[in-house]
């Protein structure tokens, strides 16, 4: 049975025809495990997605792409339509094939989102052009976010079962790739409560970096960041001769990554970006560039 079809409501009363049976369906995983304490992984087929949940743990832990069967009954918990396996062992829920490939994230506005989140719920979407209204960053912080119009706004859970919550708050504006959660205020009640969950550190893209229209470089280069020492935020400077696959990844002393300022294609040209340090402790800092085959690695000195 295809995802879509286990979590079909026929007569629109927000809850699923088949809520109480059992139902086999096949997809592939777009999470870690986001419980701690017991097991919940998003997976999603051509048709749309579903929360595995079990409640306990399986001795096993499933990788984001893997493919996956399950074998449970079709139940709902606070709005969001989940399937439970029947049982904790592989028959229930199984690989079938491990870096199965992701399905690609549907790319809507923040409007279109909040228009039928419900339409949306546990699918991976893109929104792109994102900026902080409040909240706390970290793990198990909500951060409510808005459109650039300032007409729409939308609740961010950094759940801790992923990699953002250990990576600092990237500057804004942002775009992120996220799961369509629901945990509405109740468990009588089937509406709100939605939540965007962002699945992967690299897939929030800050999008302030801005072209200096100076020419194009001869060749790749990473300046030197200035000011340095600095605090809170310091600017990093650097080139493209050609269009590249463009990495700058930040790492402390222990090589522990702490942010991803930059991951994605950019055209060539000559780039500047501001680094935001608040959220970090003062000490020693590495920025790497990697652009196509080049490599760059320059030192921060953060002084709180």
């Amino acid at each position: 049975m295809t995802i879509a079809a286990a979590r079909t409501d026929g007569n629109s009363d927000l809850k699923p025809d088949n809520l109480g049976d059992t139902v086999q369906v096949f997809g592939v995983v777009t999470t870690p495990n986001l419980s701690g304490t017991t097991t919940s992984y998003f997976i999603q087929d051509g048709t749309g997605a579903i929360d595995v949940f079990y409640n306990g743990t399986l001795g096993r832990t499933f990788q984001v792409g893997d493919s996956v069967s399950v074998i449970g009954s079709i139940a709902q918990y606070r709005g969001l339509t989940e399937i439970i396996p029947l049982q904790p062992d592989s028959a229930y829920f199984g690989y079938l094939k491990h870096n199965a490939a992701l399905p690609i994230a549907q790319k809507l506005t923040l409007h279109q989102y909040l228009q039928n989140p419900e339409a949306y719920e546990a699918q991976l979407v893109q929104i792109d052009s994102l900026y902080k209204v409040s909240g706390t960053w970290g793990s198990g912080g909500e951060v409510l976010l808005r459109n650039k119009a300032q007409t729409d706004t939308a609740m961010v859970y950094i759940n801790a079962g992923t990699n953002v919550a250990s990576f600092a708050e990237p500057q804004y504006p942002i775009n992120i790739t996220a799961v369509v959660n629901q945990h509405s205020s109740g468990a009588a009640v089937l509406t709100g409560g939605y939540e965007l969950i962002p699945v992967d550190s690299a897939k929030i893209i800050v999008v302030s970096v801005q072209d200096r229209k100076n020419g194009i470089p001869r060749e790749f280069y990473m300046s030197p960041n200035y000011p340095n020492p600095f605090n809170p935020s310091t600017t990093i400077e650097f080139g493209l001769p050609r269009e590249a696959q463009v990495q700058i990844v930040v790492y402390n002393v222990i090589g522990q990554r702490v942010a991803v300022l930059v991951d994605r294609s950019m055209k060539a040209g000559n780039y500047k970006m501001v680094f935001e340090a608040g959220r970090l402790a003062s000490g020693v800092y590495f920025y790497v560039m990697r652009a196509d085959d080049k490599v760059f690695k320059q030192k921060l000195l953060l002084l709180k």
